[in-house]
């Protein structure tokens, strides 16, 4: 994962991040908050025109059992070591209890953090407070950050720190879409625009999410968007210049989905996703825990 200025990890003669700090608390010693602390080495970020494979998932809150299924498909993938992990939010059901980030996502998510970096979207049951910047070192002021590795930058936004059609996030969006040069600019948000969810308040939503962003994704050259909250997979189709892929399987309880039209992907499953990036291409597959292709 790549470290912008400030945010610099120690990094070995080898090239691997000695420290990475997935779990770094702000609040004393692991023993004294009563949170896992994770501990491992990483390796550096692939340079350009590197090929990588990184994995997302997210909405892993309120099941660890479920959530440990996922996370075992991951640390069991074979094809390709992961380059970083995305999480697209609700890494925990209430953010402000620290028990709950211990036994909903640290401790299920332990064997994935210890060796690659995580990439994490602010979710609306994270809570918007001083414990969110607790556990990460993030870019910039680390509610919304862009990140690097190879041939493929992922611009994180939040969906609850006041994303409109003219805000400080969206100037910032701007901006940082005009200044990348890489061939595959990805947007993760935790709030999708467009859903295969058969409930007409959750589309209602997307449509909402749509209007703010669309414009600013298809200026920008944007060609995919990694999101959550609604519980299943999904894929839309490729329109104003890109798709957008649901990846909300991570633990919680699944919602229905409604019918797939033609080149879309629907599948009320928990799973897990795996893209695959060159400068040419870039590949997104979607597994359930059992392994089985969903799309």
């Amino acid at each position: 994962m790549a470290e912008p200025e400030g945010h610099g990890q120690g990094e070995s003669a080898d090239g691997t991040l000695a420290e990475h700090g997935q779990a770094a608390l702000a609040h004393g010693t692991p023993e004294e908050a009563g949170v896992i602390a994770v501990v491992g080495v990483l390796r550096g970020a692939p340079g350009a025109g590197v090929p990588l494979t990184f994995l997302v998932y997210g909405d892993s809150r309120s099941n660890a059992r479920r959530h440990r299924a996922v996370v075992a498909g991951m640390t069991g993938w074979t094809e390709s070591l992961p380059a970083f992990v995305v999480s697209t939010g609700d890494l925990t059901n209430h953010g402000r209890e620290y028990d709950g980030w211990n036994e909903q996502f640290f401790g299920p998510a332990a064997p994935l953090l210890a060796s690659v970096p995580i990439v994490p979207v602010f979710g609306n049951h994270d809570s918007l407070d001083e414990s969110w910047y607790a556990w990460f070192a993030l870019p910039g002021n680390e509610s919304w950050y862009s990140m690097r590795a190879g041939d493929v930058e992922i611009f994180v936004l939040s969906a609850y720190a006041r994303l409109r059609r003219r805000s400080e996030q969206t100037e910032w969006l701007e901006g940082a879409l005009a200044a990348s040069d890489v061939p595959w600019k990805i947007v993760a948000v935790h709030q999708p625009l467009r859903t295969c969810a058969s409930s007409r308040s959750r589309q209602a939503a997307a449509e909402s999410m749509g209007v703010i962003l669309t414009p600013v994704l298809e200026a920008g050259g944007v060609r995919l968007v990694l999101s959550g909250p609604d519980h299943f997979y999904g894929r839309s189709r490729d329109i104003d210049g890109f798709r957008v892929v649901t990846c909300a399987g991570g633990g919680a309880g699944l919602y229905s989905v409604r019918g797939a039209a033609a080149d879309e992907a629907c599948a009320k499953a928990h799973h897990f996703c795996v893209a695959d990036v060159t400068s040419e291409s870039l590949r997104m597959r979607a597994f359930d825990t059992d392994g089985e292709l969903l799309d």
